[in-house]
């Protein structure tokens, strides 16, 4: 997954554990490590785009635990 185009969200705080992507009111988001929420607005899956209302198909309901990996 490559998120291709994010937009901030001012004022506002996620309120997970951990940083997962998630869908809410048909709009995809990530939280940050420090809580702060992006907006997903463009998204490729697998080498293939989403369209925003595909993405919670795609991704199912839950929120889905980002991971990541230091680049050296």
């Amino acid at each position: 997954m490559r998120i291709l185009k994010s937009v901030r969200q001012p004022g506002r705080h996620g309120s997970y554990h951990v940083t997962p992507l998630f869908v809410e009111d048909g709009h995809c988001f990530a939280q940050c490590a420090d809580g702060s929420v992006l907006r997903i607005i463009d998204l490729e899956l697998a080498g293939q785009r989403l369209e925003p209302l595909n993405i919670e198909t795609a991704l199912g309901p839950h929120p889905l635990p980002l991971h990541s990996e230091p680049l050296v």
